[in-house]
């Protein structure tokens, strides 16, 4: 049988097919010189171009996503093309981006730079301060101690109105019964704003100390005084009581009743050395803030000691024996006072006054804070005996008598004097 002929023209529908290759030849021959090996032909532009008269796409077809064709128009002249690059209109927004963060970044860093500066400089400020307050604290405890009442008063941010008992002499008699021991200073707070730098004019010291030795921990307020810090008080302001006979202060007469007085322990007592006081000893353990008012003094209560209470009866003993030895019926400045009708003449003479019994064991004396003395009372038991006529007639007269007798006793001097009323 013979096979049949092939076509010498293609098919229809197979216009654009490659001849079929022979049964068992490879499906993809050697390339040619400055041929593409077909396994590597993925393009247009890698495939052998179409045959003639082969089917085109049609003009009017694009696939969808295609781009437009360009319009026609006049071929450009042939000739070498230059390739050219377009400006990206990004790059200058990107520019000015960096550039503000580049400035921020700096200013930023310039700023936290000037914050730190500035916080060390407080902290230094501060520190400063802190530490000249707690010098004027421990100068003003070391003058206490040293017995140095100017450099003490050195130290305050206002001088005391009254200085009269703020002297060497005082302050050395104060520590000697019990003074400033035992310092030590810590810290100092000063009033501050971190937020805004800014440093205060005001704070205390932390201090402990003792005073005739009792334990004293107590802020010291300070306050800054120009340049330096002084402490805002230093003395305490003490009402040592009015009264008669006047206070004093290790013998020393005060100005006013009310007096300022550096820490330490003090002897308060009186003009008269027979008023004692309840608690003669006055402890100040520290200044007080300034302005604050006197505090009263509880123990300057006055009163008789048992020795001025002998001292008292035995002048009024006396006085009385003055009295009872006087040749009248009415002596001077004593409780005698005895009256006899008119018909009765006493010779003065002849007046002999006797005791019936000792009246001094009951006698009664109290301090009379008023007058700063001593008032007193005696029950008398007495006898007159004195010649005394009565018309023509002449006797003896003899008369006992019985009362309370009342006197009164100035302390002021080194012995009482007795008033008899």
């Amino acid at each position: 049988m013979t096979a049949p002929q092939q076509p010498s023209t293609p098919l229809s529908g197979s216009t654009g097919l490659p001849p079929a290759a022979p049964f068992g030849a490879d499906s993809a021959a050697a390339p040619g010189p400055g041929e593409v090996p077909a396994d590597r032909r993925g393009g247009p532009a890698d495939r052998p171009p179409t045959p003639p008269g082969a089917e085109q796409t049609p003009p009017w077809f694009r696939p969808p996503g295609a781009p437009r064709p360009p319009a026609p128009g006049p071929t450009p002249p042939a000739g070498p093309r230059r390739a050219t690059t377009a400006p990206s209109r990004r790059r200058l927004p990107i520019v000015l981006v960096g550039a503000v963060v580049a400035l921020v970044l700096i200013g930023g860093a310039a700023f936290f730079s000037w914050r730190y500066l500035e916080g060390q400089r407080y902290d230094a400020r501060l520190a400063a301060d802190r530490a000249a307050a707690r010098e004027v604290a421990e100068a003003y405890l070391g003058a206490l101690r040293d017995a140095k009442a100017a450099a003490a008063l050195d130290t305050a941010a206002e001088r005391p109105g009254n200085a009269s008992l703020l002297t060497d002499e005082t302050l050395q008699a104060a520590r000697d019964k019990g003074g400033v021991t035992g310092i030590r200073v810590g810290e100092a707070t000063i009033a501050q704003d971190r937020a805004r730098r800014v440093i205060g004019d005001a704070g205390t010291v932390e201090v402990h100390y003792q005073v005739a030795g009792q334990a004293v921990d107590v802020a010291l307020p300070v306050s800054r005084v120009g340049s330096h810090w002084k402490l805002s008080a230093v003395t305490s302001r003490v009402d040592l009581g009015a009264g008669s006979p006047p206070r004093t202060v290790f013998g020393t007469v005060p100005d006013t009743t009310i007096v300022d007085l550096f820490p330490g322990s003090y002897r308060i007592a009186t003009t008269s050395t027979f008023v004692t006081l309840a608690e003669p000893d006055l402890i100040v353990t520290a200044p007080d803030p300034l302005g604050a008012a006197a505090q009263h003094w509880t123990g300057g209560e006055p009163g008789l000691s048992t020795q001025a209470r002998s001292a008292i009866t035995d002048a009024a003993h006396d006085s009385l024996s003055a009295c009872l030895g006087q040749r009248s019926l009415t002596p001077a400045g004593c409780p005698i006072a005895i009256t006899t009708g008119s018909a009765i003449t006493v010779r003065p003479d002849t007046i002999r006054y006797t005791l019936l019994d000792d009246p001094w064991p009951g006698a009664e004396v109290t301090f009379d804070a008023a007058s700063g003395g001593a008032t007193g009372k005696v029950t008398l038991h007495y006898r007159l005996e004195a010649a005394a006529t009565s018309g023509n007639v002449e006797g003896v007269v003899r008369q006992d008598y019985s009362y309370d007798a009342h006197f009164t006793a100035d302390l002021q001097g080194s012995t009482p004097v007795i008033t008899w009323k």
